[in-house]
């Protein structure tokens, strides 16, 4: 039998939260495998998932009915649950760093976690001052950087539905999926870099907003700081767009656990892509 490349020390299996869980649920790993707990969680699947929340200290109320229907595809879990995802993915607080981004040797930035705790606030204002609420549709164009987990953070907080494609995508593309769900906001990047060439995609998202009549705002964000000149119909720049936005603590709707959070697409290989809906509880 071949022998694993690596294989964990005692001390760091005991100290994993894997091991510590299963302690709590009476499956100590000492005496049981990895098996064990998995084939537990599957056949008490509504004892498991709320064991899980108490263990990771939930922010919000799972209510007392852990599910409504026959175990099955139709099972709705939490039924009465009450939280917001956003607040429990920015419980921390402090100067630790939250998210380091490198775009090929380009860009490079990280934010800490009093950063990004702000900068979701901001955006969460301005979004508020153009009228989003829970429901609405925030679509972006973005390079998987900061600006991207900020504008997720924040629609979540409000109970908006994020989605989001590629700014490499044609502008056919784009509307295929963007088509569909018929967004207020659209936040798009003026540029990214691939193989070290950068590639000005300003012409490409006029194209995409001028096609989109349920558009209020298109919110332009600078990649690589050079100039940024977007002759883009409703386009705002980033920076003048949280202008009239305070410092202050972001603020949540605690919302069902069945509440959409964002919508991702697939592959459009038989017909455009089709939608597919992930939900506050299943993400979290």
């Amino acid at each position: 039998m071949k022998q694993p490349i690596w294989t964990p020390s005692s001390a760091r299996r005991e100290g994993s939260n894997l091991w510590t869980f299963a302690d709590q649920m009476g499956l100590s790993l000492t005496n049981s495998t990895y098996e064990d707990l998995h084939r537990w969680s599957v056949e008490n699947q509504f004892t498991f998932w709320r064991s899980v929340w108490e263990f990771a200290s939930g922010i919000g109320d799972l209510g007392e009915t852990s599910h409504i229907g026959a175990d099955g595809p139709e099972t709705r879990f939490f039924p009465d649950a009450n939280f917001n995802l956003a607040e429990n993915y920015l419980r921390r607080s402090g100067d630790e760093v939250a998210i380091a981004y490198r775009g090929e040797n380009v860009v490079e930035r990280s934010l800490t976690f009093d950063e990004l705790r702000l900068s979701v606030a901001r955006v969460q204002q301005a979004l508020q001052l153009e009228g989003v609420q829970q429901g609405d549709r925030i679509a972006t164009l973005l390079p998987n950087g900061p600006e991207a987990v900020i504008f997720f953070l924040a629609a979540a907080s409000l109970g908006a539905i994020y989605s989001s494609t590629s700014p490499d995508f044609g502008s056919a593309g784009v509307l295929d999926r963007f088509g569909q769900i018929q967004p207020k906001i659209l936040v798009a990047t003026d540029s990214y870099s691939y193989a070290g060439v950068r590639h000005d995609v300003t012409a490409k998202v006029a194209q995409i907003a001028d096609q989109l009549p349920s558009l209020k705002r298109v919110v332009m964000v600078n990649y690589d700081d050079q100039p940024l000149e977007a002759n883009v119909p409703l386009s705002v720049g980033l920076d003048d767009w949280l202008a009239n936005t305070e410092h202050r603590e972001p603020e949540f709707i605690r919302l069902s656990f069945d509440q959409p959070i964002y919508v991702l697409y697939s592959s459009g290989t038989t017909g455009k892509p089709k939608c597919i809906v992930h939900k506050a509880g299943g993400v979290l």
